[in-house]
């Protein structure tokens, strides 16, 4: 691949990144995250519901949410505007994201799903289309693309259970896969992996730009994994968690194995939206 094909392909590539933040129920629409503890948990605008929802956006009392027994049921009252693929609903037995897929409700510009993680918890994420972040977002910030930032690692297999920070004080208890090692900036690293997408491998990391120019929990990246166990690293597609531009998504941040003692200026830049 010439240099400015590779160049072209990651300019897409990061043009894709920003819409898929700004898209409808992207992250830059999301308006709420809500725990759900055991019992009835009311939703709607009116001042003694238990789920809070945008004013003006929905009735004073929308819809009840009951989790028993780790199952989630939504109730409605009727003629209540709630929605499942389009059909109106009062009695409904909401699937959660994981193993999902998950039942998502709407009503006018809101949507929400049930979120849940290794059955740490339950929460309804919510999302509000009209949220002018999606439009108000200056847009996400890039290092300017270098080749340097593209090496060759190894991947050794190591199957272990790591703990991974996590938003709101949580540990993710999770199975990494092994170690990638690589040289970079003239040093030898190493960072623990976690499963991606098919041919992947997910790996999270800091370094010493991290709380300066990057965002400073850290950042996210796919490595490519091929069938002799080489890993093709490329920085230049470092890109943040979507907590950089939220306070409503549960985000995993690297351990102390994936701090990184360089400088990556390569990547998705920090950009402060929430403050």
């Amino acid at each position: 691949m010439s240099v400015q094909t590779y160049e072209q392909e990651l300019e897409a590539w990061r043009a894709m990144q920003e819409a898929s933040w700004r898209q409808e129920n992207g992250w830059l629409a999301l308006a709420g995250l809500f725990w759900l503890e055991e019992g009835e948990s009311r939703m709607g605008t009116g001042p003694d519901m238990e789920i809070q929802l945008p004013s003006g956006k929905a009735p004073a009392h929308l819809a009840t949410i009951t989790l028993k027994d780790g199952k989630v049921r939504l109730t409605a009252p009727a003629g209540s505007p709630v929605y499942v693929d389009g059909q109106q609903v009062t009695d409904i037995e909401m699937m959660p994201e994981r193993p999902g897929p998950a039942t998502i409700v709407t009503s006018g510009s809101l949507a929400f799903f049930i979120k849940n993680e290794d059955d740490d918890f339950m929460a309804v994420r919510l999302w509000d289309n009209d949220r002018e972040e999606r439009q108000s977002f200056p847009g996400r910030e890039w290092y300017l693309i270098q080749d340097a930032y593209r090496v060759t690692g190894r991947f050794e297999p190591n199957p272990h259970t790591e703990e991974f920070p996590r938003t709101f004080g949580m540990v993710a208890e999770k199975e990494t896969l092994g170690t990638v090692k690589f040289e970079l900036l003239g040093q030898e690293l190493a960072l623990q992996a976690l499963p991606g997408r098919p041919g992947t491998l997910f790996l999270i990391f800091r370094d010493k730009t991290s709380g300066q120019s990057t965002y400073a929990p850290g950042r996210y990246m796919l490595g490519e994994l091929g069938d002799d166990n080489t890993v093709t690293l490329d920085f230049n597609k470092a890109f943040n968690p979507p907590c950089s531009v939220t306070n409503y998504a549960t985000c995993m941040f690297p351990p102390p194995s994936n701090h990184l003692p360089v400088g990556i200026e390569a990547g998705e830049k920090y950009v402060d939206f929430l403050h």
